[in-house]
């Protein structure tokens, strides 16, 4: 059972990295913004994941629920964001990334919790650097295949006519979509770990 928590944590390592690198390019090529004011935009979404993840772990709560409500928030959020951002409403899209990033934090500390759980006591450490690993890889990984849909999508809408800072909403959105696709994907998994756990314990 430790295996698909991994799978799990990656999914929401990626959505951490790909969105604190995603969001900074889509604030300042789309609204020309410094890159300062861009960095403080996504201020209030770390913060509102740093309160979730402190809350599940002083609240207790089961995990398979933390994992399917995070998975859920971090779809709807994104595919929310996919459908608003080609229409440069900024405080939507700061909104929504809010969503995302609560349900990063109701699914990451859960997911190696879970994880970890599964192990015999002398096994942590190996459950640690396994997950430590596939850490650096997601955060590697997500942001250059989502930079690189932001970058083609964007050229594409360039090539077709649009205005600089609309080709760059346009690619932005359409990276956040495959990033939804991918959350729906975590969303089914937290479902059957879920499930496989429950099992287990009965």
């Amino acid at each position: 059972r430790f295996w698909p928590a991994c799978l799990l944590v990656v999914v929401s390592m990626m959505t951490t990295f790909s969105m604190s690198v995603l969001l900074p390019l889509y604030f300042e090529g789309a609204y020309g913004m410094t890159a300062l004011v861009a960095g403080l935009l996504i201020l209030p979404a770390i913060a509102c994941n740093a309160v979730t993840s402190i809350a599940v772990s002083y609240t207790h709560l089961t995990l398979p629920t933390n994992r399917e409500v995070g998975f859920a928030l971090i779809a709807v959020g994104q595919t929310a964001i996919s459908m608003t951002a080609a229409s440069m409403n900024i405080g939507v899209v700061v909104a929504l990334t809010v969503v995302v990033y609560a349900g990063v934090g109701l699914v990451l500390s859960p997911s190696q919790t879970a994880g970890l759980e599964t192990l015999p006591a002398a096994e942590h450490p190996h459950g640690t650097a396994l997950l430590n690993t596939w850490n650096m890889i997601a955060a590697s990984f997500g942001p250059s295949l989502f930079i690189g849909l932001l970058s083609s999508s964007a050229a594409t809408a360039g090539a077709a006519g649009a205005a600089t800072d609309v080709a760059q909403a346009i690619g932005f959105a359409a990276a956040v979509r495959v990033a939804a696709v991918i959350a729906v994907v975590g969303f089914v998994a937290s479902l059957v770990y879920a499930r496989r756990e429950s099992h287990m314990s009965h």
